[in-house]
Order: structure tokens, then sequence, then C-alpha cells
């Protein structure tokens, strides 16, 4: 059995973030596959969980424990200034810190394989040096966020920074055997150019976000579903009001308005906003803030519509995949006209795109008819699959699995 070693620090007592939660799918997938022995080099117990624990997966633990101590603003902001010119391997200390602390936990093992991510960063750099200096065989690091191609902030000159991220990059790339970027930035790519050290290297896939549904049968919330009506529900950040405030008159202008019931668990909206909006709203409206994740899935086989609210137009919402691998419809509200999840989700037969630019008089009728025609609409998870390969986790075990033939 093939041995791969996963340079995941924050998995499973670490940060909770999106990059080390799409890691964890693939090792989850990896183990059952019954074919790998997986390994994670991960930070000190410090007691509580913050992912979901797989116990076929070998923790190898780091003498630390990840930093949660918050500083104020102005600390972060003097201490981004002083490291600029190191941008963007900005935490040098921290990062031989971590490889000497790695290389200790593995030096009497052999792996076939190592996977390394970024974000965070020192996890890339931690198995590019690992590889340098011959302790790995082969290197495979997944960008889950950008060096080369990520927007640096305002006070960045966009040339240096450009320069800088092609460099950092590049080392990287020099001393990896595969490169695994999500298929966005390909666009950038082609504009400003790929490293020559990543040519011949790099494969485009997606977020490992469309994952066979496996929930509870009962939430804490399932209050929040009116079983007459048609439910609608989003969860995630809202990053203007004037989103929700859009959709409220949309769906106001439709004949279906009083039988819908809006369900969000969010942040973003204020309380007294809500209050309002929901005096302002036809139908019913349920608000909550965040809850646990496993609460959250159980309600979506009870939901007949998901949608989602514009963003950072590069980026996709891994939320929607989650939601079409419950096969249900998804509305998708934007507002730049090169937004990625337009393109992304537009092949999926129960999507419906919403330009909030747009006069409610000129959507109203296009929405009404959608959720007519959607209402009670399923798709087989086999299918979401098929249209989706390059978002799933099997898509990265595919990938693995010809690395170490």
């Amino acid at each position: 059995m093939k041995k791969i070693l996963f340079l995941a620090f924050n998995y499973p007592n670490g940060f909770f973030g999106p990059s080390t939660n799409c890691t964890l799918r693939i090792m989850k997938a990896l183990c059952e596959s019954g074919r790998y022995e997986v390994h994670c080099v991960s930070y000190a117990d410090r007691g509580e969980d913050a992912y979901e624990i797989i116990p076929n997966i070998v923790l190898h633990r780091l003498p630390m424990k990840a930093k949660m101590k918050k500083v104020p603003r102005w600390v972060k902001q003097l201490s981004f200034l002083l490291k600029l010119p190191l941008y963007p391997f900005d935490k040098p200390l921290l990062y031989f810190r971590l490889y000497h602390a790695s290389l200790d936990l593995i030096r009497s093992d052999h792996f076939d394989l190592v996977v390394s991510q970024c974000y965070p960063d020192e996890c890339a750099w931690v198995g590019t040096f690992l590889k340098k200096h011959g302790f790995v065989d082969k290197l495979m690091v997944i960008f889950w966020d950008n060096i080369y191609g990520k927007l640096p902030r305002r006070v960045i000159p966009k040339g240096f920074a450009l320069h800088r991220q092609r460099w950092a990059e590049g080392i990287i790339a020099k001393y990896a055997d595969r490169l695994v970027s999500l298929y966005p930035i390909k666009k950038f790519h082609g504009q400003y150019g790929e490293l020559p050290e990543a040519v011949g290297k790099r494969a485009y896939l997606g977020i490992p976000s469309v994952i066979r549904p496996n929930v509870k049968p009962v939430s804490s919330k399932q209050d929040a579903i009116v079983n007459d009506k048609i439910n609608i529900l989003y969860s995630g950040t809202i990053f203007r009001e004037s989103y929700v405030e859009y959709l409220v008159d949309l769906l106001n202008a439709t004949p279906e308005a009083g039988n819908i019931n809006l369900i969000f668990f969010q942040r973003g909206v204020s309380s007294e906003k809500w209050g309002s909006l929901k005096e302002r709203f036809r139908g019913t409206m349920y608000v909550s803030g965040w809850i646990p994740l496993p609460d959250l899935l159980a309600l979506y086989p009870k939901v007949n519509f998901f949608m989602s609210y514009p963003g950072n137009p590069t980026a996709i919402c891994s939320k929607l995949f989650e939601y079409v691998s419950f096969g249900k419809p998804i509305l998708v509200l934007y507002d730049d006209d090169s937004d990625v999840n337009i393109s992304t989700f537009s092949t999926y037969p129960a999507c419906h795109c919403v330009d909030v630019r747009a006069q409610v008089s000129k959507n109203a009728p296009m929405l009404s008819e959608y959720i007519r025609a959607k209402n009670d609409f399923s798709i087989s998870f086999d299918e979401v699959e098929e249209m989706f390969m390059k978002d799933s986790p099997r898509a990265y075990v595919e990938l693995i699995e010809k690395m170490l033939k």
C-alpha cells in the first residue's frame, strides 16, 4: 500500500478554513478508496476539533500549536509594512521552523508522495524544502489560493507584486512534480504567461465540493422549513444589504411571492434591516446566524431552491457545488458580466442567473417562469458528479493515482 503525506497543518485542530477543508475531502476520498495509507503533518492538539475527524488518517503532531491569538489591527498593518520587501515570502522564520519540525517527524519514514497546499503558504514552502533537499520522492502542490496571480493589497505596486509572485511560485514549481491550480486562474496565466518552471506540470481542477450527501435526518433548525410553501435557502456571507432588498422586490413582483419562504443562515446584514425586509416581503422569512454544518446539511433535502449572492467575480462560489450535490435548483445572483459562476453553472439544467443591475420588471417574468418550471426538479448525484467531475474529490484522487503509477 503506497503512503501519501499531506502537509495540512491546521487539520484537525488549527484554524478552520475552506482550503484545509478541501484538502480534507481529498484525504477522506483516498482513505475510502482503501488503496492508500494517508498521513498528515498537523499542529499540536489544542483540545478542539475544527474539522471532521477521519480515523484512518495517521497524524504526525508538530511541537507547536496553531497561533490563535488576535492582535490589534495597527500591529498587523505595521508588521505587513515591515515585511513588504520580502513579499510574498513574508514569514521565512516560520517556514524554516516548520520545515525542521516536519523533517524531524518524517525523517525515519518513507512516503511515495507528499501533497502540500497553499493556503496557508507555509505548507507549500515546507513541501518545497523537503523535495529540494531530497527527503521526499514526489511533490504535488495544490494552490487553493494563488501566489502568482493573487490580487495584491493596494499599497503594493502591481508590477512589483507580479514580479515577486513569479519569483516565489517559480521556486515552488521548480521542485514540484505536479502543480494543481483552480481553473479560473487559467485566464490569468493566458494573459500574463505561465511560469517556465511550471510548463508541463500544471493541472487545472476545481474546488472538490461535489460530494455525495450524507446527512443526519433531523436538524435543530427544522422549524426553518415551511412544508406548504416553496422554501428558498441561502447560507453564507452577504456583502451588500442591497442584494437582499433586490431579491425581495423581485420576488414580490411575481405571483408566487405569497407562497415563498426565504431562509437565511448568514452574516453581513443587520437585525434592523432584516426587520424591515420581513415586513416588506409578501411571503415568509426565517433569519438566523450561522449554524453547525451537520444541522445545515440536514435541511438541504427539504429545500426547493438554493440561492447565492454576488461576491468576488473571479472566485467560484464553493457553496454552489454543495447545493448542486443535492440535485436541487440554484438561483445565482450576479452584478458583473465576467462572474465565473455564470459560466461554471450555466450547464446545470436547473440554474437561473439574475443580474441585480437590471430592472425588477425585466427579471420578474423570467424568475416566475423558472420557479414554476423547476419547483419539483431533482437530479441524481451521479449525474451531478459527471457534470462537474473537475470539482469533485474523485478528480484529485485520479490525478494522484496517475502520479503514483
